[in-house]
Formats: structure tokens, C-alpha cells, sequence
């Protein structure tokens, strides 16, 4: 009789550890990804309030109402991407003026608010707002205009100067 000394993993034994492998990972890659579109979402929330601030912030530190009407965003404004173009996110047309103009910001693709800021040239009241564009598609967009909404339900702030 012929006796084997070597020491190997049986077949059945293989088959069962992959099943267990294949199960770990169905239920962590599906968690991956929803880490992966709220670190988006929270990236888009972070950087429309950052530019919110610094608007209101430029314009409190202007000297004349020309200045004003002549600052564009892509004028050290922000370190927040300008230009960007689909698929990434940032704001869509850093190149124009702030006064009187829609600024476009996208969040993981998708166009997600728009932020007007305006001012009445006699009485200098500044009036800055932002409005949820369309439902967007991508689960991270989705996510950071439902945070924004609440957020800035509203928004509609007057500053005397």
C-alpha cells in the first residue's frame, strides 16, 4: 500500500473559500462605492460654500463699484478648479465676469447650482443667490444638491456697504 505524505488543500475546500471570498466581496464593493460618491458629494458642498464666502468676501473688499462690475472669478478669487470641462468638478465659466452673470458650478460631471450674485449700483446692496439646477444623475451630484438645498434653502443675503 501506497501511502502520500503530501499535504494539500482538497478541492471542496478551495470552492468553499472562494465562495466566502465572493461573498465578502458583494458586500463591500457596493459599500465602496457609496464612500466613494459621499466623498464626492461632500468635496461639491465644501467648495460652493468656499465660493459663496469668497464672493461675498471679494466684493466686501473692493474699493469702487467699478472693480466690482469688472472682477472675474479667475482673478484670485479661489483655488477652486476653473473651466472645467465634462466629466469633472469645478466651475464651468471661471473666465467671465462675477457681477451679473450666472457662475456654473458642476459637481462629478453634472451641472449641480447656479450662483448670481448682483448688486444695485445706487444703493451698493449686494444680493448673492444659488439655485439647484435640474435632479442630477450621478449618485455623488444627487447627494451634494440634496445637502446644498437644505443647506442654502433660501439663499438670498443683503449686505449694506
Amino acid at each position: 500500500m501506497i501511502t502520500s505524505s503530501k499535504k494539500a488543500f482538497t478541492m471542496v475546500e478551495l470552492v468553499m473559500v472562494i465562495m466566502i471570498v465572493g461573498i465578502l466581496s458583494s458586500i463591500a464593493l457596493p459599500r465602496l462605492s457609496m464612500q466613494r460618491d459621499s466623498a464626492i458629494a461632500s468635496k461639491c458642498v465644501h467648495e460652493v460654500g468656499q465660493l459663496l464666502s469668497e464672493i461675498t468676501v471679494t466684493y466686501t473688499s473692493i474699493k469702487t463699484f467699478k472693480q466690482w462690475k469688472e472682477m472675474k472669478i479667475e482673478d484670485n478669487i479661489t483655488n477652486i478648479s476653473l473651466s472645467v470641462s465634462d466629466g469633472e468638478t469645478g466651475i464651468v465659466n471661471g473666465n467671465e465676469l462675477i457681477h451679473d452673470n450666472i457662475v456654473e458650478y458642476q459637481c462629478d460631471g453634472e451641472k449641480i447650482v447656479d450662483i448670481l450674485a448682483t448688486t444695485n449700483p445706487t444703493t451698493f446692496k449686494y444680493q448673492l443667490g444659488l439655485t439647484i439646477v435640474d435632479t442630477p444623475n450621478t449618485p455623488a451630484s444627487f447627494k451634494a444638491a440634496n445637502i446644498l438645498e437644505e443647506r442654502y434653502k433660501g439663499l438670498t443675503p443683503t449686505f449694506q456697504m
